[in-house]
């Protein structure tokens, strides 16, 4: 604890990561509902579904089935399997369960990502606009995001913008398709560029595809699927 007139003090490597700008607009949205206002919400990334019956009962078999220890740290056995089957059928990745780790939600995963291969003034270039969290997951790594308009490289290809903003400093690519907050679902050969500048220069591709099922134009390709 700071004995300082101030009190007490983050770490500084915090100075730079701001308070999230998702959950800002929530709070707000609670709040004028609290109040008893009506507030179309557009801002949220969840349908607007109710969780479907088989899970819920899933859920209540597990808890009557006393299903709440620790599990295995990479996740059950099942489950890791299920999710090889879908990358596999739908998504094309040649994964094993050795690949495969569960965790508590996307944030939690992209957090782990970033901490295990950025380091200290490394770039890692984001195609924008951008999900706002991921540029204060860069700064906690003390990284450097790069911003590479998604428009610049559809319009003068992907090759040479991301040759134009990529240095010696570079890391990895944030790679998000289906875009968040855009909805722009970048081709294969799109994906084809990226995963060529990755490869020539030895970066890592943070691949996002939480929204994979969200396509009403063109089709989802997962990088990871694409030779090499």
């Amino acid at each position: 604890m700071s004995t300082s007139a101030d009190g007490f003090q983050l770490a500084a490597r915090l100075d730079k990561v701001g308070f999230s700008d998702i959950v800002k607009t929530r709070n707000r949205v609670m709040e004028l509902r609290a109040a008893g206002a009506t507030v179309h919400e557009f801002q949220g990334g969840e349908p607007f579904q109710w969780t479907p019956d088989y899970i819920k009962e899933a859920l209540v078999r597990a808890l009557q089935d006393n299903k709440t220890r620790y599990a295995p740290s990479s996740g059950i056995s099942e489950l890791r399997q299920a999710i090889v089957e879908k990358v596999r059928t739908r998504n094309r990745i040649p994964h094993n369960d050795e690949n495969v780790v569960v965790l508590n939600g996307g944030m939690q995963g992209l957090f782990a990502v970033f901490q295990s291969v950025v380091d200290l003034g490394e770039e890692v270039l984001v195609f924008s606009p951008y999900w706002t969290p991921i540029k204060d997951l860069i700064a906690q790594c003390e990284g450097v995001s790069v911003l590479v308009p998604t428009t610049e490289a559809r319009r003068n290809g992907f090759a040479k913008t991301l040759v134009r903003y990529a240095s010696s400093r570079t890391r990895a690519i944030y790679y998000n398709t289906p875009q968040n907050p855009s909805g722009v679902v970048f081709t294969r050969a799109e994906a084809e560029a990226v995963a060529a500048l990755a490869r020539e220069r030895d970066l890592i591709v943070i691949a996002d595809e939480a929204y994979e099922d969200f396509v009403y134009d063109g089709r989802h390709v997962s990088i990871a699927s694409l030779d090499g």
